[in-house]
């Protein structure tokens, strides 16, 4: 059998699609092997995969950071002796040049004065004269640059709008962030991250064509566009035939640089006629290839997805890590936590949920800690409208106007007491004049109180009145005092000093709700010790082996892509074929691709491509059980005839046909026909039930 050389701009180990593949065309006797490039995480140059395929790793990082000093180094010399060069020219215009020719014409024109200007004089004028032009001809280069580069914004905005519309920030304009001095001389220079890339995807093409000068396949299978130059080299070097699988739309990435955009699209532009066989992930982005590039290849549509499940019952496992019961609904997100994915969105639509569903986030990815700190702020959040709900529910039930009227009785005793003893008034001024009378001014409260109560008790016929009847007295006072305080305090809260039935309302109404807010305090406190609170539950990703028994544990996957470029909305997601091959349907954005299948084969619901929290909350509030156990058979009929082995022929067939020189089939307008998955390979569009 021939030999077949994979090559992947990673550590291909984590690659599942490329593993699932190149196993493929192991099972049928070629001789593979895959090459990829070295990591922190990978640090070794050999290995070997779970499926038995070896593995190279080439070294990269050295190599490139020599790569982009020698382009540093060859443009500061070209950059100097440019500048060695404007320095002697204007030497030369400013003594020689200019000043002779400034002197002839002063003759000419005003001989008289010609005669009173002194030699060194002309070479003055001149360098003043040479100055102002300097300076004109960078203020209009500095100002023809910012024309152009509007008219290339303008360009870019354009290109971008031929499918996707969302782009209303860039049209904000460009305001580029300032730049320190070192920043600028570099960028003189050049981009420092564009050389870098640019430096990267040079040595690592070298390296990897290195070992496949020792390797000398038959077929070179080109993973991703970065490895497209080191398939363009073999087939000049040794006729290899060139298999591009081109994962995603490189033009149009959705977190990439513009420059690394610009790199992928010239790379598609210079290699892609080189190509013998085009695979995609699904019909949409192979037409954009094929209506953007020139090229005389095959085409075969094969879509990221898996073997089909063995049908395993669901273990707990993910209810388990997420510390749920198993009465607990979970509306899952699976995969990297990165921008641009809206994220942010369904982390506060898990606030939004119903009080039984949770969303679990199970993945990883350098937006963790903002996604947590979102989760806390939402939390408390949803702790204040709980509080506000419950004591509204509460003030509307019969028991409430039975707590007012208690209150009402309390305040009005309290009242009549006051009013009767008039302690207010009456127990202050005794205590004043006693502590005059008594020789006690400028003593404490206490001391005070006690020897009012004492003169009391003996005014009352009690002629040595004991220290616990002294003590009963001072605390009846103290005791009246602060609820007359209190009553007070509550007065001034509700807008009123005066006693009368208007305001014993209002202050019975105070009371009442104080009292609530702290048993609703008290419950929220228990809930949340419950957990019942946090609506949003993060967990590490699971293994790819296992990733399906803990996906069966949720009862419906979320894949919320947000319309901010081509390749988003065309995307074709390993979760489109990860959710229903554990039963469980789907909430997609409505991209292109994501709303046809989903809309054809009624494994899920769509929602807004520009979505809120609140549409994918309403969503899920409006699934029914039956509606569950509907998308769910709909996912295992998909399955069925969409796993990894329904299309794994196409694969087999279109390599066996590339070694044998065999046509492929042909369609009615003599270009070759598609093969593998097609939009209309998944049936007639259902109605409209998918839509949320």
């Amino acid at each position: 059998m021939s030999r077949i050389l994979v090559l992947v701009p990673n550590i291909a180990t984590k690659d599942r699609r490329v593993l699932r593949q190149t196993k493929s065309l192991m099972n049928q006797g070629h001789e593979v092997e895959i090459v990829g490039i070295v990591t922190n995480d990978a640090p070794g140059t050999r290995a070997i995969s779970d499926e038995g395929i070896p593995i190279t790793r080439v070294q990269w990082r050295a190599e490139s950071y020599v790569e982009t000093a020698k382009i540093y180094a060859r443009r500061l010399m070209v950059g100097v002796l440019i500048l060695l060069g404007m320095i002697a020219g204007t030497i030369l215009l400013t003594t020689l040049i200019v000043p002779r020719t400034l002197q002839n014409v002063i003759e000419i024109l005003m001989p008289v004065w010609s005669q009173e200007i002194p030699k060194v004089g002309y070479q003055f004028i001149a360098i003043g004269l040479v100055g102002l032009f300097l300076i004109g001809l960078l203020l209009a280069i500095r100002t023809a640059r910012k024309i152009l580069s509007r008219f290339g914004r303008l360009g870019e905005l354009s290109k971008m709008r031929r499918v996707a519309e969302n782009y209303s920030a860039l049209e904000e304009g460009y305001k580029p962030e300032p730049k320190n001095l070192r920043e600028r001389i570099l960028g003189l220079l050049g981009n420092p991250q564009q050389l870098s890339f640019r430096s990267s995807v040079k040595v690592r093409a070298k390296n990897m064509f290195a070992r496949l000068e020792e390797f000398k396949p038959d077929i070179v299978y080109c993973h991703e566009v970065m490895t497209l130059p080191v398939g363009t080299a073999a087939k000049k070097k040794f006729g290899c035939k060139v298999i591009y699988d081109a994962h995603e739309c490189y033009d149009d990435l959705a977190h990439a640089e513009p420059y690394i955009l610009a790199t992928y699209a010239e790379l598609h532009a210079k290699h892609l006629r080189s190509v013998d066989l085009l695979i995609a992930v699904n019909q949409h982005i192979l037409d954009y290839y094929i209506e953007t590039y020139e090229m005389n290849a095959h085409f075969l549509v094969l879509p990221n997805t898996v073997f089909r499940d063995d049908g395993k019952p669901y273990d707990g496992r993910l209810h388990d890590k997420a510390s749920l019961s198993s009465d607990n609904r979970i509306l899952l997100y699976q995969g990297g936590f990165g921008k641009n994915r809206g994220l942010e969105s369904i982390v506060e639509s898990g606030y939004l949920l119903p009080e039984n569903w949770f969303l679990v986030m199970m993945g990883w990815g350098n937006m963790k800690e903002e996604l947590l700190a979102l989760s806390d702020d939402f939390k408390a959040q949803l702790r204040t409208d709980m509080a506000d709900k419950l004591l509204s529910e509460r003030k509307k039930s019969p028991d409430y106007v039975k707590r007012i009227e208690r209150a009402m009785e309390h305040i009005t005793r309290n009242n009549e007491q006051a009013s009767q003893d008039n302690i207010f008034d009456s127990v202050s001024v005794s205590v004043e004049t006693q502590a005059e009378t008594s020789g006690l001014a400028g003593k404490t409260r206490e001391q005070t109180l006690r020897a009012y109560a004492a003169q009391k008790l003996i005014d009352e016929g009690l002629k040595n009145p004991s220290n616990d009847a002294i003590n009963d007295v001072v605390a009846s006072i103290l005791r009246m005092e602060g609820q007359i305080e209190q009553a007070a305090g509550l007065k001034a809260i509700v807008g009123t000093t005066d006693t009368f039935e208007g305001g014993d309302i209002k202050m019975a109404r105070e009371i009442v709700r104080r009292e609530i807010l702290r048993e609703i305090n008290m419950e929220l406190e228990q809930m949340e010790s419950r957990g019942e609170l946090d609506k949003v539950r993060f967990i590490k990703p699971a293994p790819h082996d296992e990733l399906v028994e803990w996906t069966k544990g949720a009862d419906i996957g979320i894949v919320p892509y947000l319309n901010t470029g081509l390749n988003h909305w065309l995307c074709s997601p390993n979760k489109l074929f990860e959710y229903p091959n554990a039963g469980v349907p789907i909430i997609a954005s409505r991209m292109k691709f994501l709303a046809e299948v989903i809309g054809r084969t009624n494994i899920g619901w769509t929602i807004p491509s520009d979505f809120t929290p609140s549409d994918v909350s309403l969503c899920v509030k409006r699934v029914t059980d039956e509606a569950l156990a509907t998308k769910s058979e709909a996912c295992a009929e998909f399955m069925d005839t969409n796993d990894y082995k329904t299309y794994e022929p196409d694969l087999i067939e279109g390599v066996r046909k590339l070694l044998a020189g065999e046509r492929f089939v042909l369609g009615p307008d003599g270009k070759p026909q598609v093969a593998g998955m097609t939009i209309a390979s998944l049936g007639s569009p259902h109605n409209n039930s998918h839509t949320a």
